[in-house]
């Protein structure tokens, strides 16, 4: 058997040649998956520049499919209808919510949740344009991990500019709105 690197030949008994693909890909199969599961980017929710923020979808198989084959195919076929960039907005309120809970200007009691999530929603769909899908990926549990990022020039700033002004009680306008 006969192996072409760089156009010269190395003449190597096949039993070897096979040995040594099977080590290339034992060792390539278990660093670069865990290289690439275990990259910021694919795991961090949140802003991961100034102009972009990543959400982190997940999609569940149905409760009836059995198998690894039909319960990814399920996760699949359940993300070609949903809505994506909804998700990621309820994603990027919650990140809102939290950092204007963060700042100790606000007395939590006094907060009602809902009408703060509403007030966002309204806010962010009228400054967010639509997204991308950067990666998708199957977790342990057959669920489709779905990386969607939203580019934006100074979205970051933006965004933190609009958690410090919505409105948190229920006599604001974008409350009544809805």
């Amino acid at each position: 058997m006969m192996i072409s690197i760089n156009k010269a030949r190395i003449h190597m008994k096949p039993g070897l040649a096979v040995i040594y693909a099977l080590a290339l890909l034992a060792a390539c199969g278990s660093s670069c998956s865990l290289q690439t599961r275990s990259a910021l980017e694919i795991k961090t929710s949140g802003f991961i520049s100034e102009n972009c923020y990543q959400a982190i979808l997940k999609i569940a198989p149905n409760d009836n499919a059995q198998g690894l084959v039909a319960k990814r195919e399920s996760a699949y076929l359940k993300s070609k209808t949903a809505a994506l960039k909804e998700m990621a907005l309820d994603n990027l309120s919650n990140y809102c919510m939290e950092k204007r809970l963060q700042k100790n200007d606000i007395n939590r009691k006094e907060i009602n949740l809902s009408v703060l999530r509403i007030n966002l929603l309204s806010k962010l769909d009228d400054l967010v344009g639509d997204g991308s899908i950067a990666f998708a990926y199957y977790d342990e549990t057959n669920s489709l991990i779905i990386g969607y990022r939203i580019f934006k020039n100074g979205f970051k700033q933006k965004i933190d500019a609009l958690a410090d002004e919505v409105e948190l009680r229920q006599g604001s306008a974008a409350g009544r709105r809805r």
